[in-house]
């Protein structure tokens, strides 16, 4: 572990490098340090191109176009009332002014869904900051919490801020994920929604990614006492959300100033393409990444979305159009407000799934995750739903309100049956 470490600080340190290089600055062992970079590519979390090395971002998982979770679409909510806008030019002022990176991890999701909640808040409130008030709090404090990284650091503008690590942490549980870092976009929104989010100043999260005081794992703290303080306040906060895969639908949500977020799969370039826009590639992505799109190109018929990487790279606007989006991303959340979500209510209703296992859940055809699962679904329509499980016979039933599995085990005869079988087969 001492050594995996030397070697992730000094590729985060000092960015692509060679075995040599990084031998040097570790004061490694070659044929040691070679091993581990081999153990580490095949994880996922070192990239090796043409002798050098560099950090591989840990990045959400892309929801294909045909696992989408049965939502509300976007195109029926649209007759909603009159809501706060905010014009994109402030829009794009404000963002810029804010220092908005995810550390090295994996939680591209958290911060993004940071954004869209962010957006939300604001849409629905009205409480918008001035770019005077934001350039002001855009200020990093550092605070010794006793957190074994080093000091807190993070925003002072927490108004209207949302912690990206109670997203980031709620949406992994959401989805019951087990790999060490990724999530996904629909999960979060899902979060959002059934939960809702927590104010930064009443859950502070380290901009650096290290170290959350309320919340695992870098600091000692007793994790649900923690959830049981934070979610009254996350409650406060709900937003409910459409979904859309249609390019023109999600360009005209952010054209008119929706919160919108969602997942693509990245180009090998995608720190640097040809004049900002990511485009169709082919072959081997470099991983999925979670965005926040809030500007568009109405000329160009482009999408435009910041990174949250570390550096440079964190405050780039990247841009992607019609034929990116229907290859490589999708599906996008669009949130509503607390108005347009009355308009969904009329057209939807909920449907809670369980199960006395853990179970994949099937619905209409599209796995939908894993028990259990509360989702929404269309008034006068029928669902047929499968529940399914290692070991277990799977059940299918027509979803209803609320919807109970009791899977049955796969009875497993045992070694004299099978011999008494055998036996019997030759008299056959």
């Amino acid at each position: 572990m001492a050594l995996i470490s030397l070697i992730y600080k000094h590729l985060k340190t000092h960015g692509r490098s060679t075995l040599a290089e990084i031998t040097a600055g570790t004061h490694g062992i070659p044929g040691e340090v070679r091993d581990i970079l081999d153990i580490e590519i095949a994880r996922g979390y070192i990239r090796e191109d043409a002798g050098y090395y560099s950090l591989k971002i840990l990045l959400g998982r892309l929801t294909k176009k045909e696992e989408i979770t049965p939502l509300w679409k976007y195109k029926e909510i649209q007759r909603s009332g009159i809501q706060t806008s905010i014009p994109q030019p402030t829009l794009k002022t404000l963002l810029e002014a804010l220092f908005w990176w995810q550390g090295g991890r994996g939680s591209c999701v958290g911060f993004a869904g940071s954004l869209y909640k962010w957006l939300l808040y604001m849409l629905s409130t009205g409480d918008i900051p001035t770019i005077d008030e934001i350039k002001a709090a855009g200020k990093i404090v550092e605070e010794d919490i006793g957190c074994v990284s080093g000091p807190l650091q993070y925003t002072t503008m927490a108004r209207t801020l949302f912690s990206p690590q109670w997203l980031y942490d709620r949406s992994r549980k959401f989805g019951h994920v087990l790999w060490p870092a990724g999530s996904d976009t629909t999960w979060c929104a899902k979060v959002i929604a059934l939960e809702g989010a927590v104010p930064w100043d009443e859950c502070l999260t380290s901009i650096t990614g290290l170290c959350a005081p309320e919340l695992w794992p870098m600091v000692e703290a007793d994790y649900d006492k923690t959830l049981a303080r934070l979610a009254p306040i996350a409650a406060g906060h709900k937003n409910n959300f459409a979904a859309s895969n249609n390019f023109n639908e999600v360009f005209n949500a952010i054209k008119e100033g929706k919160s919108v977020m969602g997942p693509v799969n990245l180009p090998p370039d995608y720190l640097n393409p040809p004049g900002g826009v990511w485009r169709p590639y082919g072959g081997s992505s470099a991983g999925g990444h979670a965005l926040f799109c809030c500007l568009t190109d109405e000329e160009n018929r482009l999408i435009a979305s910041r990174g949250s990487w570390d550096g440079d790279n964190g405050e780039t606007w990247y841009w992607f159009g019609e034929r990116f989006f229907d290859e490589n991303a999708g599906p996008f959340l669009i949130g509503l407000t607390q108005e347009e979500a009355r308009i969904g209510t009329e057209l939807y209703k909920t449907a809670t799934i369980t199960c006395n296992v853990p179970a994949e859940i099937m619905i209409n055809g599209i796995v939908v995750g894993t028990s259990p699962q509360k989702i929404a679904i269309e008034k006068g329509k029928n669902y047929f739903v499968i529940a399914s499980a290692p070991g277990y016979y799977p059940e299918a039933k027509q979803i209803t309100d609320s919807t109970d599995f009791v899977l049955v085990p796969i009875y497993e005869k045992s070694w004299f049956q099978k011999f008494i079988d055998w036996i019997m087969s030759f008299r056959r």
